[in-house]
């Protein structure tokens, strides 16, 4: 609740952006919870008939009923020009930063891929909820591998088990600390 996304919130009022900001956050006001968009085709790359969007707008309207999602929706006013792409938008209950908007995202992929599974479409999703949510699996797999590979390193150097992992035991606790520190702070 304390991480601000807005970079018009970091600047002052005199700045032109910032004002133009504001007014566009009274007329258009963003919603609290995370985004996503949708993204369906056809497997096979061919234009959607009248068929696939009905089933996509289904799809949209049975994602809605997932816990965790507020709203869905995917209809014929997201249908490209030339009909290969659909786009629908996701709405989050959770903010973006919360720790729980990545099982509420996983649930959203594993429904869409169940309920095209066999009907030739295929759903992705695009936007700001999937995109951190994967950031976040990158990062956790990126730093197991780091940590791994220091603890090779010192027991490698040093020929102690014991210091190898009392050295990365050290080393994630005070990652751990100054991220609680910041938080507090914040």
């Amino acid at each position: 609740d304390v991480m601000e996304t807005d970079q018009a919130a970091f600047l002052p009022d005199r700045y032109e952006s910032v004002r133009a900001a504001r007014i566009e956050q009274r007329g258009f006001p963003t919603p609290d919870g995370a985004t996503a968009t949708i993204v369906i085709r056809r497997g096979d790359g061919k234009a959607l008939s009248g068929a696939d969007v009905a089933r996509a707008g289904q799809v949209a309207e049975r994602v809605d009923g997932i816990d965790g999602v507020r709203a869905a929706a995917a209809d014929r006013s997201g249908l490209s020009p030339n009909r290969k792409v659909l786009l629908g938008a996701v709405l989050f209950d959770r903010t973006l930063f919360d720790t729980q908007l990545a099982k509420d995202v996983d649930a959203v992929r594993d429904r869409s891929d169940a309920l095209f599974e066999g009907s030739g479409l295929v759903a992705g999703y695009a936007g700001e909820a999937p995109t951190q949510v994967d950031a976040q699996e990158r990062e956790g797999l990126t730093s197991s591998l780091t940590m791994a590979v220091i603890a090779v390193l010192l027991l490698v150097l040093f020929r102690s088990i014991v210091v190898a992992l009392f050295d990365v035991i050290l080393v994630a606790l005070v990652g751990m600390a100054a991220t609680a520190m910041l938080l507090i702070g914040a």
